[in-house]
Order: C-alpha cells, then structure tokens, then sequence
C-alpha cells in the first residue's frame, strides 16, 4: 500500500493517520485468513476523539494481531498521537519527525531511511509547488499541454 494523508480525521475512540483498527479477515467458506500490511505511507493530519480514553496512533489505532504489519511509514509527532501504533505503544514500522515539513524533507534528505522502499523514481516524487511540497504520485503531478498555433 501507498497512501499518505493530510487532513483531519477525528472519532470517537479509535483513530489513526492511515488506518483506525486494523482486522483479519476470514474468508467465508475457507480457512485462509488475510491481514493487513500498512507500508509506505505517511500522515501530517492531525487526529482527534472524543473518547476520555482514547487509542490514537500516528499510523494506526489498533492492529489486532501480530500478522497485521506497519513498516517504512512516516508521522508527524505533532498530529496528536504518541506512538504510530497506538494499541501497542509502539513505533515499530514508523519514523516519527516532530514539526515534520516539506523543508525538512528537502534539506535533511529524512526520506533517505527508505530510499530503498521508496520508489522516487516512479511512484513518488517531491516537486516544488505540487503537494504543498510534501510527496506526491508521480501520476499526480500534472501533464504538460503542447499547444501548436
């Protein structure tokens, strides 16, 4: 999976930048059960919920089991959440930046840790002027129109 979010999302308990709760899936009639593989992603919105105490996690709320994974994924500490999983207080699978911008990103080369996940080749690219700044599809940014007079 590749996916980021930027905007506000806010429930009443189980929140996350990317994922809320994360659950196996069995199929029916069978004995195959799929999981959930959160992977290059990332999250600057802010989260929020109404709960008194409430699981908020930079990448995902809840993951039910040990076979839902989160890994290479990027959060902003200033989102609202402690940990990028939050049932399992952990940051296992994330790197967390505070006050993360598109700045940082340029000057520190922070996207450097997963340069071998992240495809900036093809699927992601950083472009002045598109995203805000922040990554962006490659097949996001606009195509180029050749007018002929």
């Amino acid at each position: 999976m590749r996916c980021y979010n930027k905007g506000s999302v806010s429930a009443n308990n189980s929140v996350g930048g990317i994922i809320g709760v994360a659950m196996t899936a069995l199929m029916a009639g069978s004995s195959t059960y799929y999981y959930s593989e959160t992977m290059y992603c990332y999250n600057i919105g802010s989260l929020s919920a109404t709960a008194s105490s409430p699981s908020i996690g930079g990448i995902a709320a809840t993951l039910n089991t040990t076979s839902n994974t989160v890994s290479n994924n990027y959060w902003d500490t200033d989102c609202g959440a402690t940990y990028a999983i939050a049932s399992a207080s952990s940051n296992a699978g994330a790197t967390s930046y505070s006050n993360l911008d598109s700045t940082t990103y340029a000057k520190n080369s922070s996207w450097a840790l997963y340069t071998g996940y992240w495809d900036f080749s093809n699927v992601w690219v950083i472009k002045s002027g598109y995203n805000d700044g922040y990554p962006t599809f490659v097949y996001a940014l606009p195509k180029k129109t050749i007018t002929f007079n």
